[in-house]
């Protein structure tokens, strides 16, 4: 397109001013030539420019310019030319959908909008200038989706689409008619359930409430019809029920006046119910079971009233005590009467005798627990919350002398006070009224809301009175459940419970107090905090025990009462090896050892043995706890130790020093369930053969039997031993009901046998041995086969032996590091053996003289021994959850045999 070659011009240009060319008309018409060239190819190159920018602007201005050119540069004037073609089919194809976008929003004619979209899309209109009117689309269409399933009342399809269209963006005002019909049929589908129900359960008031959204709904039909019948049934009802409801509140009002009903007042509320009753009220209508109780209530409070008449001529006690406990149970107590009735029946009190319990009488242990159980349930009817004790003062007794503060005086009388009383709870003389106001100086001292020196000398006070002056018992018991109530310091209140722990053990509640009593405990025994939980559960079970045997008679001693400080008082069961449990609930309190409560263990089988001295009492770990009634404190117990995995935890014997409440904490912290279990712990050759104490004897053989019949700590080779010792458990353990023959003995005869041998004969080979073997013990009571069983139990090298399981720490002892990483430390008479798990058997063993030096921590445990071969000691260690055991097993164990070696020795 371009016909001229401007580097020829210039050339030329050139050679015409070297040669000095004077100026001419075709020089001239060369220099203009050059001069325009040059002003064109500048427009061209813009226009290329502008072409490839699509800048509109420009190629219209530089099209224009370039239309002059004739001709010349034709390509690229074209190129400019479609360009600002499309571009302007562009514009127009923007300003169309614009325009289709505006008039939809107005119109919501989809089918427009997306014609122009249509168009758009064939002029290329880029994705971000369609963005606005492509939305709208989606909207609009979303709403006629949701009309349309709207008009075919497809109301769940409706609800769904509503959701889309919202989640689309679509203005609330497009949505307003199908949200008016969905509310609409929400409302009528919610007011037929409302109306079915209604009806269903002849509430009226319910019905009356759908029935005028029915109105405003104008809905109508048979199901509507027959809910305006069922009103007009139901509305008969209500006005006779009405009628009902008014008596009642009349009588009500007459009957908490402290004269009391007439005669004349009761018929009222009686001819109400009948005539309600006739009209067909069922007597679960609303206020008609209140009603009928009123009612009855009411004939009773005026049998009680006649009873309170005649009450002024009467003396007897018993009968006083009948009418006033009627008298409480209507819950009449705000009359007259009733007041001067509790200050006669305090009156005869006072004045009779104390009766003492005989002092051999026998207690019949079945029926005490039967009686204490009927008091329970009796304690637990509200009426004895001790607020209701008839011998408390009056709020305003209780406040008289108070100047500042009366009206919060009189509310808290049995609420926490930091302070000392003004006067005792209790309407006491004035000599009395002094020692209660002791009383409760010295318990706010013990509880430590007061600062004051010795405090177990001033709780040990609280109980001496308590035990040497009967009249202030109930004042007691009454001072400590008030300062236990809304008590905002959990140390306060453990010091409360632990007084109560103590008072129960020491003197009774008088007997028209008991019960109120009783009642407090056993609301306490509900709380969600396991610390009250457990101490009013130990209060339950000693009072139970003191209600029946009376006062103990002495005090418990300062250091007695100290041990409060360091452990809670626990209710321990004891079981036999069997699992027989040997005392249940038994009262332990802090200052009780495990020694003191061998000896009770002890008195209660009745053992006379001597030998009995190598019983313990063992703590056998039952696992994790998955029990939730810890308290939170708890809940940050010992935590799982890595090194403690899949490590088996053995019977824990306890010393003789120890207490049982410090292992109820530890475990509580740990989370970990226990039981306590009485069994033979030292084993030493002069404590063994025949023992004339059969109870002693059945105690070892439980523990012989447990051990050797179910290979839980060593195994027995001998097969005619096993038989024997089969037979044996076979025959304590079935008695007079032992078969006939080999064939009857076979079918159960492979309870008895050891694990490991289980699969050395069949079961009848196993039945035909024992069988045979027994007809040679025949002439042998329980008794003698027991002896024998223990005999051979005793022969064992490993009888006696305690065991842990141990996981070995790397040594640079030759011996010890041959070893499995995972081994049995195992103590008995003959010192201490480490043994294989597996197969049971003795890997190393020394004397407890070579043992120097022992001890451990929570993680590991240690001994320093002595190797005579080398002369040399070296170091055994370990892993263990039981270092403690192991420490107190060795002590123990050492202490025993320098107990009972020969004097000459």
């Amino acid at each position: 397109s371009d016909c001229f070659d401007l580097a020829a011009l210039d050339a030329a240009l050139a050679e015409a001013a070297s040669s000095g060319l004077a100026p001419c008309t075709e020089l001239e018409i060369v220099k203009s030539t050059k001069a325009r060239i040059e002003e064109e190819r500048s427009v061209i190159e813009e226009l290329k420019a502008a072409t490839a920018a699509h800048n509109k602007e420009e190629l219209d201005r530089l099209v224009s310019a370039a239309a002059g050119f004739g001709g010349r540069y034709a390509e690229d004037l074209t190129a400019a030319k479609t360009v600002v073609e499309a571009m302007n089919h562009q514009s127009d194809a923007l300003e169309s959908l614009n325009a289709a976008v505006d008039a939809a929003r107005s119109s919501r004619d989809t089918q427009a909008l997306a014609a122009s979209l249509e168009a758009a899309e064939a002029a290329k209109l880029p994705a971000k200038a369609t963005a606005a009117a492509q939305a709208l689309l989606e909207q609009l269409t979303a709403v006629q989706e949701l009309m349309a399933a709207v008009n075919d009342k497809d109301f769940e399809t409706a609800k769904k689409l509503l959701g889309k269209a919202r989640a689309l963006g679509v203005e609330e005002s497009f949505l307003q008619q199908a949200n008016v019909l969905l509310d609409r049929e929400s409302l009528v589908e919610e007011t037929k359930e409302k109306l079915a129900k209604a009806i269903e359960a002849s509430n009226l008031a319910t019905l009356n409430e759908a029935l005028e959204t029915c109105i405003q709904l104008g809905l109508e039909g048979a199901n509507i019809e027959e809910a305006r019948a069922k009103r007009d049934e139901l509305q008969v009802l209500d006005d006779a029920a009405e009628s009902v409801t008014g008596a009642m509140k009349t009588l009500k009002v007459i009957a908490e006046s402290p004269n009391g009903i007439q005669e004349g007042d009761v018929p009222g509320l009686e001819t109400a119910i009948a005539e309600a009753t006739a009209k067909g009220v069922p007597e679960t209508w609303a206020g008609m079971p209140e009603a009928i109780a009123l009612l009855a209530r009411m004939k009773g409070m005026l049998e009680v009233q006649k009873d309170l008449e005649g009450a002024d001529a009467q003396e007897d006690l018993s009968a006083l005590k009948r009418i006033l406990a009627r008298a409480e149970e209507l819950d009449v107590a705000h009359l007259n009467k009733v007041a001067s009735l509790k200050k006669k029946i305090r009156a005869l009190e006072d004045a009779a005798p104390a009766v003492e319990p005989e002092e051999d009488e026998e207690v019949d242990v079945e029926e005490a627990e039967a009686e204490a159980k009927r008091k329970h349930e009796t304690a637990k009817n509200p009426r004895y919350q001790f607020k209701n004790y008839g011998r408390l003062r009056t709020p305003d007794d209780f406040a008289k002398g108070v100047l500042i503060n009366k009206t919060r005086a009189k509310e808290g009388m049995l609420k926490f006070q930091s302070g000392v009383l003004c006067r005792s709870l209790i309407e006491f003389d004035r000599e009395n009224n002094k020692h209660a106001l002791h009383i409760h100086r010295c318990l706010l001292g013990y509880m430590g809301d007061k600062q004051m020196s010795f405090p177990a000398t001033l709780a040990q006070d609280i109980l001496q009175k308590g035990l040497d002056s009967p009249p202030l018992r109930d004042e007691i018991y009454l001072q400590v459940m008030k300062q236990l109530s809304k008590n905002p310091n959990s140390t306060s209140v453990a010091k409360g419970w632990q007084l109560l722990c103590m008072c129960v053990g020491t003197f009774p509640p008088s007997s028209k107090f008991e019960l109120y009593l009783l009642n407090f405990i056993l609301d306490r025994m509900e709380t969600k905090l396991a610390a009250v939980r457990q101490y009013a559960t130990f209060a339950l079970r000693t009072l139970d025990g003191m209600l029946v045997a009376g006062p103990s008679g002495f005090v418990p001693a300062v250091e007695e009462i100290q041990a409060y400080k360091e452990r809670p008082p626990i209710l321990a069961t004891i079981e036999l090896v069997d699992g027989t449990k040997l005392t249940e609930d038994l009262p332990v309190t802090p200052d009780l050892s495990v020694e003191k409560v061998l000896d009770i263990c002890l008195h209660f089988l009745d053992i006379t043995e001597d030998r009995a001295i190598s019983l313990g009492l063992f703590v056998v770990d039952l696992g994790e706890s998955d029990d939730s009634d810890h308290d939170k404190s708890d809940e940050a117990g010992d935590q799982v130790n890595p090194h403690h995995a899949g490590l088996a935890r053995t019977p824990r014997a306890m010393r003789k020093e120890d207490y049982m409440g410090d292992v109820h904490v530890q475990k509580a912290r740990q989370r970990r369930d226990f039981k306590f279990v009485l069994k033979q712990k030292f084993f030493l050759d002069d404590l063994k053969g025949p023992s004339e104490d059969e109870i002693y004897t059945k105690l070892i053989f439980m523990q012989a039997e447990g051990v050797y019949l179910t290979d839980e700590d060593f195994r027995i080779e001998d097969e005619a031993t096993v038989v024997e010792m089969v037979g044996i458990s076979a025959a304590v353990a079935l008695g007079d009901d032992f078969p006939e023959t080999a064939e009857g003995l076979a079918g159960s005869i492979m309870d008895f046998v050891p694990p490991s041998w289980a699969g050395g004969r069949s079961q009848a080979e196993w039945g035909a041995a024992v069988f045979d073997k027994c007809g040679e013990m025949m002439d042998l009571d329980i008794y003698g086969l027991q002896t024998r069983f223990n005999d051979i139990a005793m022969e064992h090298e490993r009888w006696g032996t305690h065991f842990f399981h141990v996981r070995l720490l790397p040594s640079e002892n030759e011996e010890l590091a041959a070893l499995p990483e995972e081994v049995l430390f195992a103590f008995s008479a003959r010192g201490f053996h480490i043994i294989d798990v597996e197969s049971k058997e003795d890997l190393l063993a020394f004397g407890y003289a070579d043992v120097y030096t022992w001890g451990g921590s929570s993680q590991s445990f240690s001994m320093t021994i002595y190797d005579s071969d080398k002369d040399d000691t070296f170091e055994c260690s370990g892993y263990t959850p039981q270092a403690a055991d192991l420490n107190t097993i060795i002590l123990d164990y050492i202490n025993f045999i320098m107990l009972h070696m020969p004097e000459e020795a």
